[in-house]
């Protein structure tokens, strides 16, 4: 069982024990939607990326627990940011996963992957700057860690072929080959990202 899995089966755990009982039909529904929340992180593929969100949404939104009786434990709400996150991530929504994670970090500033996430949220955007910084911050807290090893390293990748592919674009536009486009292709390539 890897690390990540412990800490979102210690999310589980403390979001239910902050609710004392389940008698209500409500409150058996919000156990299922901590279900499906939870899901990415026990089983990616069972539900799609928009029931995660709409699941996890509840607890975001109310700050409380099952059955809405107490306050999700801090802890808790950390960890729903990053499923939420997550769920962002697979639906290509960079700017709300972005959103997510920097809620995620505020609530808890000392996890590596955290950070991480954030950086790869940055990078899908092409903003390597960003991406490089939260990379290098995750291997400041967990120095080796893989994840982050391998993200910056993808990353560094892509910063120089994105910017050996506009040195390329400019080149052409600085010709003026480009008469079989529909404009300027620097100019197309940039709008479009």
């Amino acid at each position: 069982m890897g690390a990540k899995s412990i800490k979102y089966r210690f999310l589980c755990v403390a979001i239910f024990v902050a609710a004392p009982a389940f008698s209500t039909p409500s409150a058996a529904q919000t156990v299922a939607q901590l279900q499906v929340c939870m899901s990415l992180a026990r089983d990616p593929g069972a539900y799609t990326p928009d029931a995660i969100i709409k699941a996890c949404s509840v607890f975001i939104e109310t700050r409380r627990s099952i059955g809405g009786r107490a306050p999700i434990p801090k802890n808790a709400l950390w960890g729903v940011f990053g499923l939420r996150g997550l769920a962002y991530m697979m639906k290509s929504d960079y700017d709300a996963a972005l959103a997510d994670f920097d809620q995620q970090i505020s609530l808890k500033q000392d996890d590596s992957d955290q950070y991480t996430n954030r950086g790869n949220a940055y990078a899908f955007k092409r903003d390597y700057v960003r991406a490089l910084a939260d990379y290098d911050h995750a291997l400041r807290l967990k120095p080796g860690s893989e994840l982050a090893i391998k993200a910056k390293a993808s990353a560094l990748l892509y910063q120089r072929l994105y910017g050996q592919w506009e040195q390329y674009l400019k080149g052409i536009e600085d010709e003026r080959e480009y008469a079989n486009w529909s404009g300027p292709p620097l100019e197309i390539y940039r709008r479009e990202k």
